[in-house]
């Protein structure tokens, strides 16, 4: 911030700490020339809010000085210059965007109050967004053993190429289908924590509205954000959202998945639209089963609550900030199966169920293990011409 008087100094503007109950703070130290008046340095600070949807700067001011040593300052312009190099990151998208806020004039003496206010804003729009890459993986697993009483289970893993920084477009909107084996339970959706409740304090929603974890490593900071997944209930939605509750380094951002049930299908969805345009390495969001896990298992009977024999595959839609689509069908990896045995390893164990029996049905039970599970044979036709 300078004194617009021919010659004067530039003033440092530091990044702080926690400010006025924000997570971050600007002390600006300026040195005050008025006109032949060196009127000595004056400190203001600023606090940093960061938008918990989009994840958006905002800086307030305290009130500038009006008057120094009884001098007044009559202050008619204000340069900010943010010129450290890495400090700052061009957006992904290309859609136009602006620099906007408020500025508030002083009050007219005696009159009280705050002063006159007027938008300000400048316009810009990043133009090599097109040139950037979209190039996240995706890994999706679940464990193989369920139950009607825990449901099952679901992990995710999204993740960017080493060097995205600058290379790659961030993500604006994701969306999965889950496996039909894989069904919303309507016993936890019906636990969603009122929207008002999660407004006013997240960790006071009841205990069965917390569904899962999440954990993001970003270059921007120097911890990860990390935090619960709640199903939060708006009312008018005809099923609770999926929310992301994401924290550290003082910084909090809020994921918002909509979730949806086909009616004719049962298949069940989660939208996540409008996600903010910043940096991330990966993030890894787990939904563990348990008494109110998010979902349960719809397999047939003979698979005894095992999701090892069965093919799980999950359509999937990413889109990023510059535009470019991602649409594949993503398949789900089943953990905890074990190496599946060989036909050796089954005719042994049938064999030795066989030795239980007596007589003609152990001799039946063992011709029918070898026929089942003994080494496959070929019979070859006879000479050529052979009858």
């Amino acid at each position: 911030m300078t004194i617009p008087q021919p010659g004067a100094p530039e003033s440092p503007i530091y990044l702080t700490g926690p400010y006025a109950g924000a997570p971050f703070g600007l002390t600006i130290v300026t040195r005050v020339i008025a006109g032949p008046f060196d009127l000595g340095t004056i400190v203001t600070r600023a606090r940093i809010d960061i938008d918990p949807h989009t994840a958006q700067i905002v800086v307030t001011t305290d009130p500038l000085p009006q008057v120094v040593a009884g001098v007044p300052t009559d202050l008619r312009l204000v340069n900010s210059v943010i010129d450290r190099p890495g400090f700052m990151f061009n957006p992904t998208s290309c859609e136009p965007s602006s620099f906007s806020g408020t500025a508030t004039g002083t009050p007219p003496p005696g009159a009280g109050g705050t002063g006159t206010t007027a938008a300000i804003g400048s316009r810009f729009q990043v133009g090599s967004c097109r040139s950037l890459g979209f190039a996240p993986q995706i890994a999706v697993s679940t464990a193989g053993r369920t139950s009607k009483a825990n449901g099952a289970s679901l992990v995710f893993k999204i993740a960017y190429p080493k060097g995205a920084m600058g290379s790659q477009s961030w993500f604006n909107e994701a969306k999965f289908d889950l496996p039909k084996q894989l069904p919303a339970r309507l016993t936890t959706i019906q636990k969603a924590c009122l929207a008002s409740v999660f407004e006013a304090n997240p960790a006071t929603c009841p205990p069965a509205s917390l569904i899962g974890r999440a954990v993001v490593h970003t270059q921007v900071l120097p911890v990860p954000l990390a935090g619960p997944v709640y199903f939060v209930s708006y009312g008018g939605a005809k099923f609770p959202d999926a929310v992301i509750v994401l924290q550290g380094d003082g910084v909090t951002v809020d994921l918002v998945g909509e979730t949806f049930i086909n009616g004719k299908t049962g298949i069940t969805s989660a939208t996540f639209r409008n996600t903010p345009d910043v940096p991330f390495e990966n993030i890894e969001v787990t939904v563990p089963s348990g008494p109110f896990s998010e979902f349960g298992a719809n397999l047939p009977e003979k698979a005894h609550g095992s999701f090892c024999a069965q093919k799980l595959v999950m359509p999937t839609f990413f889109k990023a900030q510059n535009g470019l689509e991602i649409h594949q069908s993503t398949k789900v990896a089943v953990t905890g199966c074990g190496k599946a045995k060989t036909r050796a390893q089954l005719l042994a164990a049938a064999l030795k169920a066989c030795r239980k029996k007596r007589g003609r049905g152990r001799a039946s039970c063992e011709k029918a293990a070898h026929r089942a599970y003994g080494a496959k044979s070929s019979r070859r036709l006879g000479k050529r011409g052979r009858r």
